[in-house]
Formats: structure tokens, C-alpha cells, sequence
């Protein structure tokens, strides 16, 4: 992210690159337990890479206020997070979760939660566990827009958010 801003801008923003860090983190250990290590890295990398192209978007396309940028930070680490276990899961981890396999799993004793790209021995569970990350991940978006716009009623209907804010009245004497 740091070479991005340098690039297009010609000085590198040590706070996009702070920012892509924190989303690199927050992909990687969404999966983490599901997923071998090269693909925890790879999570990490795609992340932090999309911090840039999402804060251009909110910023520039959507013209969503947003200067924390917990929205560039969070959006692309939760997605690829939450997609990771049903493509790049292998199988060696997650036996028994939420009670499905404890003994065999697609025929194979000892197998965990298996994504597109199962390790050496183990089956494929390609379309199963990607369809219920997007059944999830779509619960989790149906939830939040649920709260979120439940919590903005109220705080409209209590005048406390959209209350226009009177601005002093320009004055014409230039002597103050």
C-alpha cells in the first residue's frame, strides 16, 4: 500500500500502509486455524493490497465519510476472511466442528474442513463449504444492516443524528 500512495501520489503514506497491515492481520487470523500457512500469508498480502483500491472507492466513488478508514480496513479482511476456509481450507484442521464429521468426513476418517484445495489423501468438499461461507457471510451482512439501520432510526427519531447545526452568520465589519 505504501509504494501504491508513492506511486500515485509521490510521497508513501506511512498510515495506508499502517492500514494495510491491520487488514493483512485481520484476513489472516479470520482463517487461520482452517488454513495452512502459505494461505494465511497470501490472505494477509491480498488484504493489505486492497486497502488502497477500497479506500478509493469509498472516498471517490461512494463519497462515504469515513476518516478512520475502518471501512477500507475491515470490508476486503472480513470478505477474504470469511471465503478463506471454503477455498483454500486442506483438510488437516477443523474434525468435528459444529458436531459434522467427528469420525469421517466425504468418507475420509480424520478429515476436517475441506475447501477447494484439499491436502494429499483428503477429498474435496468443493461446492459444500464455500457455499456455507456465503450463506454465512451473507447472514453476517443481512445482521449488520439489520442493527445498523434499526440504531439509525432511533437516533433519528431521538433528533440526535442529520440535526443541522446552525453556523454563525458571517459578519460584513472586517474590524473584529
Amino acid at each position: 500500500p505504501g509504494l501504491y500512495t508513492w506511486f500515485t501520489t509521490g510521497a508513501a503514506d506511512s498510515l495506508v500502509s499502517a492500514r494495510g497491515a491491520v487488514a493483512g492481520v485481520l484476513a489472516a487470523t479470520a482463517a487461520a486455524s482452517l488454513v495452512p500457512p502459505w494461505a494465511a500469508l497470501a490472505l494477509g498480502a491480498a488484504a493489505g493490497l486492497l486497502v488502497p483500491l477500497v479506500t478509493f472507492i469509498v472516498r471517490y466513488v461512494l463519497r462515504i465519510d469515513d476518516p478512520t478508514g475502518a471501512l477500507p480496513v475491515g470490508l476486503p479482511a472480513g470478505v477474504l476472511g470469511i471465503l478463506a476456509p471454503g477455498l483454500l481450507a486442506d483438510g488437516r484442521a477443523g474434525q468435528g466442528w459444529n458436531g459434522i464429521g467427528v469420525e469421517s468426513y466425504l468418507g475420509v476418517a480424520g478429515q476436517g474442513v475441506t475447501g477447494f484445495v484439499p491436502a494429499p489423501g483428503l477429498a474435496s468438499d468443493w461446492p459444500g463449504q464455500i457455499n456455507a461461507q456465503l450463506l454465512g457471510m451473507a447472514a453476517i451482512a443481512a445482521w449488520t444492516v439489520l442493527l445498523v439501520a434499526a440504531l439509525f432510526l432511533i437516533l433519528k427519531v431521538l433528533l440526535i443524528l442529520w440535526r443541522s447545526v446552525p453556523m454563525p452568520e458571517e459578519e460584513d465589519d472586517l474590524e473584529h
